[in-house]
């Protein structure tokens, strides 16, 4: 994140917002900064029901900015009025073992 412009910043969250509030998950959408190069790709991977039935999802996010990468998971919830906002992990339910 310290790669990233405002202008970068604000392709970012358009993309957050875009993902999350898609009815469909798994939902993928990317951004780029034509100027600077920047780019991501953000996933929303899960969808469940959070603490109080809150609308949540997994939010895995990889970024580029020059020769570096970031990769990082969020857990989101859909908390009115205030719209999506990031909470803590333990909000998701824990992975199913694989078999």
């Amino acid at each position: 994140m310290e790669k990233l412009d405002d202008e970068d910043v604000r392709l970012l969250m358009e993309a957050v917002t875009a993902v999350v509030s898609d009815e469909v998950a798994p939902a993928k959408r990317q951004w780029k900064n034509q100027r600077t190069g920047h780019y991501g790709e953000l996933r929303a991977t899960s969808a469940f029901a959070g603490p109080n039935e809150l609308r949540c999802k997994r939010l895995r996010i990889v970024n580029h900015a020059g020769t570096r990468e970031s990769k990082s998971v969020y857990t989101m919830c859909d908390m009115p009025p205030d719209g999506w906002r990031l909470v803590p992990s333990d909000f998701a339910p824990p992975p199913k073992p694989k078999s």
